[in-house]
C-alpha cells in the first residue's frame, strides 16, 4: 500500500512475551486508555456530547498489533477479538491460573497444553460465540490488523520468525483458528508442548529470537503500508530480566539439555537490546518511539508463578508513578489520541468501508466535530443531518448510537440560535431515552439537561426550571451530592433562578456547589473560581458590593497567578472587578439624583489592593470595559433593605424609591 498525503500517520503497538508478567502489558495499556477517556472526555464536554462511559478499546486506536508469546495472546484478545483493556485483563487472570496452577508430572512440557488450549477457547467462544473461529478477517482497511509471531520448530537457528496474521499477505499460511495461533506464538520449550497446525509444522514460542517484537512490527507495517509516516510506535514490555526463572524439567518429563535452556532463556528476555535499536533508528524522530518496561521488582517473578499477579500489579503501579514515566505517558497519549475513525472520513471511509457501515458513521460524526470546532455550523449542520437519517435507515430510530446523532444535531441548531429545531430533537431523544434506558438513567438526565438549556435561552424559565429541578434531585439521588454532575446540576439551577432575579435561592445553590468544589477540587481549580465568580456576580445583583468585590479579588489574584497577567481570563476577572466599583459608584449618583441627599449613607467600597494595579494595567488590555450596564431594579429594592438600614424606611422615601426603580428601568429598556 503506498502512502497518500489523506492518510493519517501510522500508530503501531508492540507486545513482548514474559508469562504471567504480561499482566504488566495490560495494566499500562490500561493506564493509557484511561488517559485517553478523559482527554476525549473533556472533548465532548466542550461539544457538549455525550461522556464515554467505558474504556475505549486500542483496536479503535491503533493500526497494527504485534505481540510474542503472552504478548501474543494479549495481542489477539485486543485486536482480532476487540476486546477493550478490563475484559482482557479478567480473561488473561483467569487463563493464567488455569493454566498454570497444576505442573505435569510427565510429557512434554511442564505444563499441560491441552489446559492451555481449552481455556484460549473459552475465551474465543465467549467472544465470537464459536471456540474455532479463523484467525484470518475479511481485507478492510477499518479494522486494526493484528499478528502474533512464533519459531519454525525445524528450523531454530533462523532469525526470522513465522507470523500468524488476522490479515491476506503473500506470506500468510494456511488460514489456522484463533485458538491454534495462540498456541503457536505460546509454546515455550519446558512449557507447553509444540503444536503442529499444518502436516510437518511443528511451531513453538517466537521469543526464542524476537521476543521484544518491534522490529518485526516495524517491518510489517512497511509491507503492509509501505511509506505511510509512522506517528508512533508503543513498545510495551513485561519487567526487565536477565534470566527467565525457569526450573529444570522433572523427572518423568522430556530432557531438554541445560545449556539449550539457559541459552534459550537469555536470547527470549534479551529485549533491551532491540530496545536500544530502535532509540537509534527514531534518534531523529523525537516523540515517536515509546517503550514502557518496569525496571524493578519483576527480576524475582517466574514466568508461571500466576500467585503472583498481586505482585506484577504492584510493581507496575510503581513504576507508573515516576515522574519521568507519568511525563512519557502524556506524551504518548498526545501521540495517539485521535481515533483512527476520525481519519476514515468522506472519500476515504465510504470507498473503504462502504456507506452503510457503522464506522463510516463514525468516521463523519468526527468530521462534524471538527467542522464546530472550527465554528463552521452550516458544513456541520449539512453533515449531521446525514449522519442522523443514515443513523436511523442503519441501526433503528431507537438505537443509542442513533439518538446521539440526533442529540448531537441539535446541539448545533442550539449553537447557531435555532432554539424551535433544537427542542424538537431534543423532546423525542427524551422521549426515547425514558423508553429504552428509564426515567433515572444519567443519558436521560442528560438529555433532560439540554433541553432545559434551549427552554432558558429562549426565556422560558419554568419549563427550564421544572426540568432542572428534576435533573438535580435525580442525580443527587444516584450519583450523590457531592459528584461533579450533582454539583453541575446544581449550578445550572442556580442560573435558572439568577436569570429570574431570584437571588437568594441562586446564593444557596452557588455557595454548596462553591464549597464542593473547593473540598473536591482544591481552591485553584478553573471550576472552583469559576464558581466563586458566580457567586460574586449574584452578590453584585444584590447591592452586596464588599462581598462581591471580596471573591472577585480572589478570583483575578489565583487566575493571574495561574494563567499569567495577559490571559483572556485574568482580564475578564479584571474588568469583573472593575463592573463593581463602576456598579456601586453608578447606584450610589442616580439614588442621589433622585431622591437628593441619601437617607443613608451608602459605604464606598474599601480600596482594593489590587486596585493599583487595574488602574497601572496597559490601556489596550482595558480600553474595552464596556461601562457599567444600569443595575437591575432589585438593586434598588436591596439598597433600603436591612442589609443598608438599621431602622425602617421612612412613608417619605418610598415616592423616590420608586422613582429610581422607574428610572432605572427606561434605562434597561
Amino acid at each position: 500500500m503506498t502512502s497518500s498525503g489523506a492518510e493519517p500517520p501510522l500508530k503501531l503497538l508492540a507486545l513482548d512475551g514474559g508469562g504471567i508478567r504480561g499482566l504488566s502489558e495490560l495494566l499500562m495499556l490500561k493506564e493509557i486508555m484511561h488517559r485517553l477517556m478523559v482527554e476525549e472526555n473533556e472533548r465532548r464536554k466542550k461539544d457538549v456530547e455525550e461522556p464515554l462511559s467505558r474504556l475505549p478499546k486500542p483496536c479503535d486506536y491503533f493500526d497494527l498489533i504485534g505481540g510474542t508469546s503472552t504478548g501474543g495472546i494479549i495481542a489477539l484478545m485486543l485486536g482480532r477479538l476487540r476486546m477493550d483493556v478490563d475484559t482482557a485483563i479478567k480473561h488473561y487472570d483467569d487463563l493464567a491460573k488455569q493454566v498454570f496452577s497444576g505442573i505435569k508430572r510427565w510429557g512434554d512440557g511442564k505444563f499441560s497444553a491441552t489446559k492451555l488450549e481449552g481455556a484460549i477457547k473459552s475465551v474465543v467462544r465467549t467472544v465470537t460465540g464459536d471456540s474455532e473461529s479463523l484467525l484470518l478477517e475479511d481485507d478492510n482497511a477499518g479494522v486494526c490488523r493484528t499478528f502474533v509471531c512464533a519459531k519454525n520448530a525445524h528450523n531454530l537457528n533462523a532469525n526470522i520468525p513465522v507470523l500468524f496474521r488476522t490479515y491476506r499477505s503473500r506470506e500468510t499460511h494456511s488460514n489456522c483458528k484463533i485458538w491454534e495461533a495462540a498456541r503457536a506464538t505460546s509454546a515455550a520449550p519446558a512449557f507447553f508442548k509444540r503444536i503442529e497446525i499444518s502436516p510437518q509444522q511443528p511451531f513453538i514460542d517466537g521469543g526464542l529470537g524476537r521476543n521484544n517484537p518491534s522490529q518485526v512490527v516495524l517491518d510489517e507495517a512497511k509491507a503492509l503500508f509501505g511509506a505511510r509516516q509512522i506517528g508512533c510506535l508503543v513498545s510495551i514490555g513485561t519487567g526487565q530480566a536477565e534470566v527467565i526463572g525457569i526450573k529444570k524439567p522433572g523427572l518423568f518429563q522430556q530432557i531438554i539439555p541445560t545449556d539449550i535452556i539457559e541459552a534459550l532463556k537469555t536470547i527470549s528476555t534479551d529485549c533491551e537490546a532491540t530496545h536500544e535499536a530502535m532509540l537509534d533508528r527514531f534518534a531523529n524522530s523525537p516523540n515517536t518511539y515509546f517503550r514502557l518496561n518496569v525496571e524493578q521488582g519483576m527480576q524475582r517473578i517466574e514466568l508461571s508463578e500466576w500467585e503472583k499477579l498481586s505482585n506484577v500489579e504492584a510493581h507496575t503501579a510503581q513504576y507508573m508513578k515516576k515522574k519521568e514515566v507519568d511525563e512519557k505517558l502524556a506524551v504518548l497519549v498526545n501521540a495517539i489520541r485521535v481515533p483512527r475513525a476520525q481519519f476514515m472520513i468522506e472519500l476515504g471511509t465510504k470507498q473503504v468501508l462502504g456507506a452503510k457501515n457503522p464506522s463510516t458513521l463514525m468516521g463523519m460524526a468526527n468530521l462534524v466535530s471538527m467542522y464546530k470546532n472550527q465554528g463552521h455550523w452550516t458544513e456541520a449542520e449539512a453533515l449531521q443531518v446525514v449522519v442522523m437519517e443514515k443513523a436511523k435507515q442503519m441501526l433503528g430510530s431507537d438505537h443509542p448510537d442513533t439518538l446521539k446523532y440526533m442529540g448531537d444535531l441539535a446541539d448545533i441548531y442550539s449553537s447557531q440560535g435555532c432554539w424551535r429545531e433544537a427542542e424538537a430533537l431534543q423532546v423525542v431523544v427524551i422521549e426515547k431515552r425514558k423508553q429504552v434506558l428509564g426515567n433515572d438513567h444519567p443519558y436521560t438526565l442528560m438529555s433532560m439537561a439540554n433541553l432545559a438549556g434551549t427552554y432558558s435561552s429562549q426565556g422560558r424559565w419554568t419549563e427550564a426550571e421544572a426540568l432542572q429541578v428534576v435533573v438535580m434531585e435525580k442525580t443527587k439521588q444516584i450519583l450523590g451530592a457531592d459528584h461533579p454532575d450533582t454539583l453541575t446540576s446544581m449550578g445550572n439551577l442556580a442560573d435558572i433562578y439568577s436569570s429570574q432575579g431570584r437571588w437568594r435561592e441562586a446564593e444557596a445553590l452557588q455557595v454548596v456547589v462553591m464549597e464542593n468544589r473547593k473540598h473536591i477540587l482544591g481552591d485553584e481549580h478553573p471550576d472552583t473560581l469559576t464558581c466563586i465568580g458566580h457567586l460574586a456576580d449574584i452578590y453584585s445583583h444584590q447591592g452586596r458590593w464588599t462581598e462581591a468585590e471580596a471573591l472577585q479579588v480572589v478570583v483575578m489574584e489565583k487566575t493571574k497567578q495561574i494563567l499569567g497577567a495577559d490571559h483572556p481570563d485574568t482580564l475578564t476577572s479584571m474588568r469583573n472587578l472593575a463592573d463593581t466599583n463602576q456598579g456601586h459608584k453608578y447606584l450610589k449618583e442616580k439614588t442621589k439624583q433622585v431622591l437628593g441627599d441619601p437617607i443613608i449613607d451608602i459605604p464606598e467600597i474599601p480600596p482594593s489592593p489590587l486596585s493599583h494595579e487595574i488602574a497601572l494595567y496597559p490601556v489596550e488590555y482595558l480600553e474595552n470595559i464596556p461601562e457599567a450596564a444600569p443595575t437591575p431594579v432589585v438593586h434598588e429594592i436591596n439598597l433600603f433593605s436591612v442589609e443598608f438600614l438599621s431602622g425602617g424606611i421612612p412613608e417619605s422615601s418610598e415616592v423616590g424609591m420608586h422613582t429610581v426603580q422607574a428610572e432605572l428601568r427606561d434605562e434597561e429598556i
